[in-house]
């Protein structure tokens, strides 16, 4: 059962730092592969509305450097796996960025 919006707000805002700013990393790379954005600074604004609700303080964005990193590791993984698979018909790809990055852990 889904906890309530106020629930996962509170949750989202007492999230340790460094977590909150790789979640928002996360969909902020999941945002860019999924071609909704096309620009870091957006990814980043709309992956940490989508989290929070509301507004982050800056020091808890991720930078470019960051979102950069994650989307080159993205692809690699994703490089890799599709190298693999192409050997294996009917195996499936990861889905680490497809989905809502879950902030529960």
């Amino acid at each position: 059962m889904k906890a309530p919006a106020n629930q996962q707000f509170a949750a989202v805002h007492q999230m340790n730092p460094s977590k909150l700013r790789r979640s928002i990393t996360h969909e902020a790379v999941r945002l860019l592969y999924l071609h909704e954005e096309s620009e870091y600074y957006r990814a980043k604004q709309k992956a940490s509305r989508r989290l929070c609700q509301g507004w982050v303080k800056p020091a808890d964005l991720p930078t470019n450097a960051e979102i950069r990193h994650a989307v080159r590791s993205f692809a690699r993984d994703r490089a890799a796996w599709n190298a693999i698979s192409a050997s294996k018909p009917g195996s499936n790809p990861p889905t680490a960025f497809c989905g809502k990055v879950d902030t529960s852990r």
